[in-house]
């Protein structure tokens, strides 16, 4: 059986997959549909890979996203859900690099301001 494998060594077994943009899984319940959304976390999909019924890895990713449309089945032996994963846009890779510096940024302006008031109450910094 195909296999995703997520950052965190997650293998999510693939029914059927014609691409990374359109996967069809299995589960048995509810619960197990709440538990693969939760695997499929911005951070397990910085580095997701596939492989082959023979464990051959046949594609390797970085930087994708969980695309928002999930299609869910009830079926007689339990849930098929198709999914689809997608590699960030540019907008997206430059919005998290600015919220990155943004918090470096936020982080030195604190500590200048609190150097600032202990030189203020006549501390030493």
């Amino acid at each position: 059986m195909d296999k995703i494998i997520l950052k965190d060594k997650t293998e999510i077994e693939v029914k059927q997959m014609t691409s990374i943009g359109s996967v069809t899984v299995d589960l048995q319940n509810v619960a197990a549909l709440q538990e693969l959304k939760d695997r499929l976390s911005s951070d397990n999909l910085s580095e997701v890979q596939t492989t082959n019924a023979d464990g051959i890895v046949v594609g390797n990713y970085e930087g994708m996203v969980l695309q928002e449309v999930w299609t869910v089945k009830w079926t007689d032996a339990g849930i098929e859900t198709v999914f689809g994963l997608r590699e960030k846009t540019e907008i997206e890779k430059l919005r998290e690099e600015f919220a990155e510096a943004q918090a470096v940024q936020d982080g030195a302006i604190s500590d200048l301001g609190t150097a600032v008031s202990e030189i203020a109450e006549g501390g030493t910094v």
